[in-house]
């Protein structure tokens, strides 16, 4: 299944429909949205509700499409994020750069609400899904290295963890690897009595835009694989002891 695209408007707002796949056959999101701007409309929503999959290919996607928007003085929100493309977007922080919301009314308000210095902004439904993402506040190193390549490529690095979930971490380091490397990693969490590290395997799954995300950048996103159950309830543990909220 590919993906597909429809476009309604409200009032001036263009609100992109978008249902199946975004992956690497998705360059039509990027083309479309450059009409929609080419027209003056400058208010776009991704309304995410249908989208079954994004992989690291699809992130590209709406990460370039996203900086079209920027360069064409342009605002771009998503709204109806599913929970496991909310997930890959916390992996690799960039529900630190979209402006997300729960659904497409929220999304709609969030342009039609004007602020007045005398306004002040209330928790709530009303702020992007990202300010109430839990984050780690602490510091966990991470040593990785190459498992697809010869062994006198296997160089062991070493990085900070920007963020850390069951389904994988973002990690601070100047060593990045390509999308779609293939790693090994130990995984040095606090306080642990038995070991001195959690192994564990992933793949890069995305590359820190430095426009995008200057604050993480240089770092990657790293999705976990064939992780297994104990080690993951292992990770769990460790970030509900130290979560801030």
């Amino acid at each position: 299944m590919g993906m597909k695209i429809n476009i309604n408007y409200h009032k001036d707002i263009a609100v992109f429909d978008i249902v199946g796949v975004i992956d690497i056959n998705s360059s039509g999101l990027i083309e479309t949205t450059g009409k929609i701007l080419r027209k003056g409309d400058k208010k776009i929503i991704m309304n995410l509700d249908e989208v079954d999959f994004i992989d690291y290919n699809g992130l590209s996607v709406l990460a370039i499409t996203y900086k079209s928007v920027l360069n064409s003085n342009g605002s771009m929100k998503l709204c109806g994020v599913p929970v496991h493309v909310m997930e890959l977007l916390h992996i690799v922080k960039l529900d630190n750069v979209f402006d997300i919301y729960i659904d497409l009314n929220k999304a709609i308000e969030s342009f039609e609400h004007k602020k007045t210095s005398a306004t002040k902004e209330t928790p709530g439904d009303e702020q992007p899904l990202r300010r109430r993402f839990p984050r780690l506040g602490i510091d966990v190193t991470v040593y990785y290295k190459r498992n697809d390549a010869h062994p006198e490529q296997n160089q062991l690095y070493s990085g900070l963890v920007g963020n850390i979930s069951g389904t994988g971490l973002f990690l601070r380091s100047i060593n990045m690897l390509p999308v779609g490397t293939k790693v090994d990693l130990d995984i040095v969490l606090p306080e642990m009595e038995e070991k001195k590290s959690i192994s564990a395997k992933g793949m890069i799954v995305w590359i820190a835009d430095k426009q995008l995300q200057p604050d993480f950048y240089p770092g990657m996103g790293i999705q976990f694989a064939d992780m297994q159950q104990k080690t993951q309830e292992e990770i769990v543990h460790f970030i509900d002891r130290h979560i801030v909220k």
